[in-house]
């Protein structure tokens, strides 16, 4: 994957017959506007599972990201802290016997105090999370 990004610059260098400056070379860092990824999102969890959730953060290390939810219609949000894996990724795995369907949203609040939010539209709008009870196969045939 690296010699197809640097390819077209070495076959340039040999056009111009000298090398490139450092700035005509792609950076290994994200210079863009802070950003939230949430690259899986979860809309059903069996009772009693594990809900886990990975959050990307783009740009610098947030000061605070937080996973914020509810019961599904509920008033008061619970919260619930994101660790740190590695270079921007972080995640959070909720071990409780989940067995109501909820909703949540997740905060980054980065050094300088900007509010990102999964889903956009949080915390008017939230993303749900339908629990499926489980039940005996045997007993649905009869």
């Amino acid at each position: 994957m690296q010699s197809q990004l640097y390819l077209p610059g070495k076959e340039l260098e040999k056009l111009l017959g000298e090398p490139l400056t450092p700035d005509a070379m792609p950076s290994n860092l994200y210079a863009g506007k802070p950003r939230l990824i949430i690259p899986t999102v979860r809309t059903s969890l069996d009772a009693g599972e594990t809900f886990k959730l990975k959050a990307l953060v783009l740009r610098n290390a947030p000061k605070e990201l937080a996973l914020y939810w509810k019961p599904l219609g509920g008033i008061e949000y619970r919260k619930s802290e994101f660790s740190h894996v590695n270079r921007g990724v972080y995640q959070l795995a909720l071990r409780m016997n989940i067995t109501y369907d909820f909703e949540y949203f997740v905060e980054v609040v980065t050094v300088g105090g900007e509010k990102l939010r999964f889903p956009a539209s949080a915390p008017e709008m939230n993303q749900t999370v339908v629990v499926m009870k489980r039940t005996n196969l045997r007993q649905r045939r009869a």
